[in-house]
């Protein structure tokens, strides 16, 4: 395929392919900063005619088909090599390579047509070298280059630290909180090996949508809706188009109630709204908050104080969790800023310090910077 546009002499890449979005950012010559892309769902959904679709329209066919659908494409690869989609048996490398397509397009404009001279992908903590050779295949079979693989909280680290010139070796803990769950790290700012094995709590965006799904059951029974008009995401007695729905529902009710203090919901069936509020989120959430909480006390406990907690990923910003950690903590956490891309944007600054050599530690490549903001390759 031709160019899309003028040709850059160098670029590269940073990729998160997360559980619930894929976040991305590019670097160029002239902005080794690099500029963060839109995110979009890691959903991707197959048409009648063997199409693939990414993105927004791959959510909207999914709620009216999820059996056509797979929601998280690159835990499905490290499970079997086959998805199993209206019937149809599809290769998941398919549908990794559909997602990658959607970046690449959007890169096209500023960076060309042709691959990214490097490509960084953000892995998980506890992915084994099997699950990164699995997935590293399907990369290089799309044309793009041997991945360098960095860890969400490796590159927040590293960017914090870049921005706000921490001391060598002082330690600094990273709470990642995405949509499968939260991770916490102890690291020491400019090394690369962390000071202690990151701990996962239940408390990522499922989790807490399921806890907010009850709190909303309770509220609908209150209002005279009764249990088999408002039947849950997870229920398996509900159609799975309404419960796709649903569960899409829930998820866009949290993120308006971490953002406002109130939201309408209207449930499937229900002529009236129903009035939602940030503290019914926070009392439906407090338990798998508090375990957060406890486990940063029990890190401190177990390595000493640190004096610097910084929040990522998409759940980062909910305010009950930072209201907590700053209890546990004595003083309140920090905010990766654009929390959910953060580890994109600090991958790139990983890609550009290696480059340069050095001892392995994260030296002082460029800062955070964010934007204003077919086939893979002919």
């Amino acid at each position: 395929m031709a160019s899309g546009g003028p040709a850059e002499s160098e670029w590269g890449l940073a990729v998160d392919l997360g559980t619930s979005a894929v976040k991305a950012a590019y670097w160029t010559a002239g902005n080794r900063a690099g500029s963060l892309l839109p995110p979009f769902p890691s959903t991707v959904c197959r048409d009648r005619d063997g199409r693939l679709h990414t993105g927004t329209e791959a959510l909207r066919r999914a709620e009216d088909g999820p059996e056509c659908a797979e929601r998280m494409p690159v835990q499905a690869l490290l499970a079997q090599p086959w998805a199993l989609l209206d019937g149809e048996a599809v290769p998941v490398a398919d549908l990794i390579a559909a997602l990658l397509e959607q970046v690449l397009r959007a890169c096209r404009p500023i960076c060309g047509g042709g691959p990214p001279a490097r490509l960084t992908v953000v892995a998980p903590e506890d992915w084994s070298g099997s699950a990164r050779g699995e997935l590293a295949a399907v990369l290089t079979s799309a044309g793009l280059p041997g991945p360098e693989w960095v860890t969400a909280s490796e590159a927040v680290a590293a960017a914090w630290t870049r921005e706000r010139k921490v001391p060598a070796g002082e330690p600094l803990a990273v709470c990642d909180a995405g949509a499968g769950g939260l991770r916490l790290t102890l690291r020491a700012a400019g090394r690369t090996a962390a000071l202690s094995p990151g701990r996962s709590v239940a408390c990522g965006g499922a989790d807490l949508d399921a806890a907010l799904w009850e709190r909303v059951r309770d509220l609908a029974s209150a209002a005279g809706i009764t249990e088999a008009e408002c039947v849950g995401p997870s229920a398996e007695s509900e159609p799975a188009r309404r419960r796709a729905r649903l569960g899409r529902m829930v998820t866009g009710l949290r993120e308006t109630l971490s953002a406002h203090t109130s939201a309408s919901l209207v449930l499937p069936g229900q002529a009236r709204d129903l009035l939602v509020r940030r503290s019914d989120f926070e009392e439906a959430a407090d338990g798998a908050l508090r375990q957060v909480a406890a486990a940063v006390e029990a890190l401190a406990a177990e390595h000493g104080t640190f004096r610097t907690l910084v929040l990522a990923g998409g759940v980062a910003p909910t305010p009950r969790l930072s209201d907590l950690l700053a209890e546990a903590l004595g003083r309140l956490p920090d905010l990766a800023p654009g929390a959910a891309g953060a580890a994109v944007l600090g991958a790139i600054g990983l890609t550009h310090t290696r480059s340069g050599g050095g001892d392995g530690g994260w030296g002082t490549a460029a800062p955070y910077a964010f934007p204003d903001d077919e086939d893979l390759f002919g």
